[in-house]
């Protein structure tokens, strides 16, 4: 990838979603994410993202996804009754991706297999978005989709 650059959070803020990523996130139209994390501002996000008519599609690992539902289990189900919004779920992954229409966000785990909360990449660049989307694609075709709780 081309033109990515790294960004960091600041180390009292490390659990709050970075400005940049709110900023583009609120952007972009189209919407496709990968999480093996699970973050308790992501299911009201993209549910008021969905609702404000932006196309959406998430896939989380099993574990996510019952985090979710077990933590979230209103924002869930009314995602899942919006046209423009999909849930699949996949069994493994190891990263955290939202690539839209404007731009490509990902962090990654450490070699030791914990999650970097403190740096993400991003990147703006064309490459890099077809880049994210053959990744997206790739892991779409090894999940499942959800329809209901």
């Amino acid at each position: 990838m081309e033109n990515c650059e790294i960004v960091k959070n600041s180390s009292e803020c490390i659990y709050e979603l970075h400005e940049e990523f709110i900023k583009n996130i609120k952007l972009s139209n189209a919407i496709y994410g990968i999480s093996s994390i699970y973050h308790p501002d992501y299911p009201l996000m993209f549910l008021k993202l969905a609702k404000s008519g932006k196309n959406i599609r998430l896939i989380l690992t099993e574990r996510v996804f019952n985090k979710v539902k077990e933590k979230n289990p209103k924002e869930l189900s009314e995602y899942l009754e919006l046209d423009n919004a999909k849930m699949y779920v996949v069994k493994d992954t190891k990263l955290a991706m939202v690539i839209s229409d404007r731009f490509l966000y990902l962090s990654l785990y450490f070699k030791n297999g914990v999650y970097d909360v403190g740096e993400f990449l991003i990147s703006y660049d064309k490459s890099a978005l077809m880049w994210g989307e053959e990744l997206f694609d790739y892991y779409l075709k090894k999940s499942k989709e959800i329809d209901k709780i």
